[in-house]
């Protein structure tokens, strides 16, 4: 009997690839700092949404191993990943 995916590593990846898109458009320079440090926020809002929505709680910690440099406003949205 399979035990499915972990509803929590589906939510967090999810968010994860959309980051990493926003920070490729970064990126490029065309999206100013301004707009990804808001979509950022935005990003974190709707995941801790979707987690509540899910009844998943937040934990702590959790780095998300981007081997790159991002924008610091997606460096900072990747650690948050695993934050209550």
């Amino acid at each position: 009997m399979s035990r499915g995916i972990d509803p929590r590593a589906a939510v967090d990846q999810a968010f994860r690839e959309h980051a990493l898109v926003l920070g490729g458009l970064a990126a490029l320079g065309r999206v100013s700092d301004e707009v990804v440090w808001q979509l950022a926020h935005s990003l974190r809002a709707s995941r801790i949404r979707a987690l509540r929505r899910l009844r998943i709680p937040m934990l702590a910690g959790g780095d998300a191993g981007v081997d790159c440099r991002p924008h610091p406003a997606i460096a900072q949205f990747l650690r948050s990943l695993g934050e209550r």
